[in-house]
């Protein structure tokens, strides 16, 4: 599912700030990014997701060598092959639930499927509220519509950043639950970056990052 061979990347011509020598995950398989803050996590998925490309090395995902393909070409692998949930849901506001899924469908350049995504919707619990704005919907409500958005394009990776950060643990433990079930039920591999330790007891393989200065030093 990805592969990445010696990774190094720095923003505009400065110094690395993630280096990764090696890493791969197989298809339907679950991973925690973890590390201090500021080693490069996010950049980590945005990297997996083709919204950075690599200084040198390469990162290959579901087969297709990412920093061979324009970007336009990416846009659109990333919209078929790759859902990312953030921190910040980022639903459209002028958008009902629904619509922000068909929206997502055709910005990858599929056929709107109005059936399909409110079928995800009943999958992840929302299919009630397919007509409500963002603004109508509760957090929880917001972060299942934001998951089900990431998945209705029958993606092989879902890549999701810091998802349980300053929640309680009542709520923390409803997030990864939702992510691994949901995954699990549409066989998606998953990538969460996080720093929460409470996610460790419920995905147990984690790749660790350095703290910048030591990958400095590597």
């Amino acid at each position: 599912m990805i592969r990445i061979e010696q990774l190094r990347f720095g923003y505009s011509g400065g110094p690395d700030v993630l280096r990764l020598p090696q890493f791969a995950l197989e298809a339907e398989s679950n991973i925690l990014v973890v590390g201090p803050s500021g080693c490069g996590k996010t950049t980590l998925l945005h990297l997996i997701a083709g919204l950075l490309l690599p200084s040198s090395g390469s990162i290959i995902v579901d087969g297709q060598d990412l920093s061979a393909l324009s970007s336009h070409e990416r846009d659109r692998f990333r919209g078929r092959h790759i859902g990312i949930v953030l921190q910040q849901f980022h639903l459209l506001p002028t958008l009902t639930a629904l619509q922000n899924l068909l929206v997502a469908q055709s910005i990858a350049g599929l056929p709107v499927d109005r059936a399909a995504a409110i079928a995800m919707l009943s999958s992840l619990g929302v299919d009630e509220r397919v007509d409500a704005y963002p603004h109508q919907l509760s957090v929880g409500q917001q972060q299942r519509v934001a998951i089900a958005r990431a998945l209705v394009n029958r993606p092989k990776l879902l890549l999701a950043d810091e998802p349980t950060s300053n929640l309680d643990d009542e709520a923390c433990a409803s997030v990864i639950d939702l992510l691994l079930s949901a995954t699990q039920q549409h066989a998606v591999s998953l990538v969460i970056a996080t720093h929460d330790t409470r996610l460790k007891s419920k995905i147990p393989r984690q790749l660790a990052l350095p703290r910048r200065a030591e990958q400095q030093a590597a």
